[in-house]
């Protein structure tokens, strides 16, 4: 890590002068380019004084208000300090803040390259660089976006649009009697055999429009659908675990697919998919004449930050292709994990085995989300959603009449966000370019990470005997519980909210962690090992657990006189005690 320490500004400041130089240095190149633009055009703000009250009186406003403003941020979660361990968030890196800073001056409006000419180029090269690193040949396309919902929602959205054109073409061929196959192997055709048919067939680009449900709606050709195929159509399917993260709940609502469609896996005994249990759904809804629209699994999970078998996974969805011919879209939400990505090829990555196939496994799947703004250390927003096959990336089109792209099809014709920053896209560029997405390269930083979360793993294990660590931390987060003989859920989890409370808010002395919620139907199997143990009654549903994100680059800096991992063992250890008193 002391390759990169110079890149960020530093827990107290350290690469202050750095910092201070460069962003001089962008303001001024700012500010020299404004001015020399259209020299002949004059100034358009008097330089008489003949408003000098007024601009005396706005400007005291405005730094007024700025030092209000400043002063209020000072109660703003330190996320710079290594006291701070709890959501994913920390230090950005120098990089990353340059490279969004200028961006904000310029203010590009991703939304089209008439007003972010190079910005829209920016951000097409740094999804290149984010391709790259996920393991993605030339072809693949994509955009950032505010975060991983909406990359989520973008990627379900995309995957409907497919499903879309394949059954409603189905559907019009069987209509004519070309074509006697069912709901189930038109849904699932594939895009050769889809452009093979309407070439051979001689079709419009909209003759199967009139059978399609996003063009009608879903109730229209619902009754056809159920003719044609001779079977209640009940619409498709999205199968997500049971580890998955709130946004896809969302996206199935937004776009009219019903409770009923979430369909949700179960997880193994390490909280990750169970890929037994998705073969038994997928055949589920091959049986029940529900077309699959997406399997989703997880790289990077919320509350573990474990991988799912993202590899196996693939395996099985292939094996589906070659036995049936049923392409089945494989999204992974690597919102958190996909920047381990940059670890793979590494020799002493840090990562199980397991972990590295199943990160390997993701350059084979339809569409991925990750989130810049969280491992890639980059400010917020920044998300962005990539498919390695362009023709995967298509979607409904939409127009504006202000907006001309008569010449090319641009982005925002097909974004669920119009306008959207250039700033992730600057920030990304920028670390690409002075980190590189490689082992070498970020990947140092992120290996110390998955370091320092061993390194508390053992602190832990020697020093507190009544901590459980939980299954399935496979990255640089760790879950742990206080189970104590006979306790009852409710104990446990007031137990472990009265640590949580007191960590965070020893005043001038915190330590920042957060406490996460397991529903016990949910990781039933990770946590019944120690229900059994420790003689646990279950009067509530849900285990409560404290959980730290190991981000901070400088949690190992021999520097720091004060040792967080060290520190909160020991205090771990004190609040239990004072509980139990």
């Amino acid at each position: 890590m002391k390759q990169f320490e110079r890149l960020y500004l530093g827990p107290k400041c350290e690469n202050e002068e750095l910092f201070r130089v460069e962003i001089l240095d962008v303001v001024q190149h700012w500010l020299d380019w404004r001015k020399s633009k259209y020299p002949s055009d004059g100034v358009a703000i008097s330089q008489d004084g003949s408003d000098i009250n007024f601009d005396a009186e706005a400007q005291e406003l405005l730094k007024d208000n700025l030092n209000k403003l400043s002063v209020a941020l000072e109660g703003e979660s330190p996320k710079f300090s290594t006291r701070y361990i709890g959501h994913m968030v920390s230090e950005v890196s120098l990089p990353a803040l340059l490279g969004h800073m200028v961006m904000l001056l310029h203010n590009p409006n991703n939304l089209s390259a008439q007003v972010s000419k190079v910005g829209s180029m920016i951000e097409n090269e740094s999804i290149a660089a984010l391709s790259g690193m996920l393991g993605f040949n030339l072809g693949s396309n994509g955009h950032f976006t505010s975060g991983g919902t909406i990359a989520n929602i973008e990627a379900l959205w995309r995957a409907r649009f497919r499903f879309d054109h394949w059954l409603s073409l189905g559907c019009y061929l069987n209509i004519r009697g070309h074509s006697s196959e069912t709901l189930i192997e038109h849904s699932h055709q594939g895009w050769e055999k889809f452009n093979k048919l309407k070439k051979e067939y001689q079709l419009a680009a909209d003759s199967h429009k009139p059978y399609s449900f996003v063009a009608r709606s879903p109730w229209e050709v619902q009754d056809c659908y159920s003719k044609v195929f001779k079977t209640s159509f009940k619409g498709p399917v999205v199968l997500i675990p049971k580890n998955k993260h709130y946004s896809w709940e969302k996206g199935v609502s937004l776009l009219g697919l019903g409770g009923s469609s979430f369909w949700q896996v179960d997880l193994d005994e390490n909280g990750k998919l169970c890929v037994e249990d998705l073969k038994i759904k997928i055949d589920k809804a091959i049986n029940e004449q529900r077309p699959i629209l997406m399997v989703v699994s997880v790289a990077g999970t919320t509350e573990l930050g474990e991988v799912d078998p993202v590899d196996k996974v693939q395996d099985l969805l292939e094996s589906y292709r070659k036995k049936y011919g049923y392409h089945i879209w494989h999204h992974v939400d690597a919102a958190y994990g996909g920047f381990f990505c940059s670890l793979l090829g590494s020799k002493r990555s840090g990562l199980s085995n397991g972990v590295l196939e199943a990160l390997s496994g993701i350059r084979r799947v339809d569409s991925v989300t990750i989130d810049p703004h969280k491992l890639g250390y980059i400010p917020y927003s920044c998300g962005a959603v990539i498919v390695p096959d362009s023709q995967n990336y298509q979607v409904s089109t939409f127009k504006a009449p202000y907006i001309d792209s008569s010449d090319r099809i641009e982005k925002w014709t097909k974004t669920i966000e119009g306008s959207r920053s250039a700033t992730g896209a600057g920030a990304t560029w920028m670390t690409s370019k002075v980190f590189k997405f490689t082992p070498g390269g970020f990947g140092v930083v992120l290996r110390e990470t998955i370091q320092n979360k061993k390194r508390l793993e053992k602190v832990f294990s020697e020093n507190n005997k009544d901590l459980q660590i939980l299954n399935g931390c496979d990255t640089n987060i760790l879950c742990f519980t206080l189970f104590e003989e006979r306790d009852n859920l409710s104990i446990h989890n007031k137990r472990i909210q009265f640590v949580h409370d007191a960590l965070n808010n020893l005043k001038g002395d915190e330590i920042y962690v957060t406490n996460t919620r397991f529903h016990i139907n949910d990781y039933y199997k990770m946590f019944d090992p120690d229900f059994t143990k420790y003689k646990i009654i279950k009067d509530e549903s849900f285990v409560d657990v404290l959980r730290v994100v190991l981000m901070n680059p400088f949690l190992n800096s021999a520097e720091l006189s004060f040792d967080v991992l060290d520190e909160l063992s020991q205090r771990v250890n004190q609040l239990s005690k004072l509980f139990k008193d």
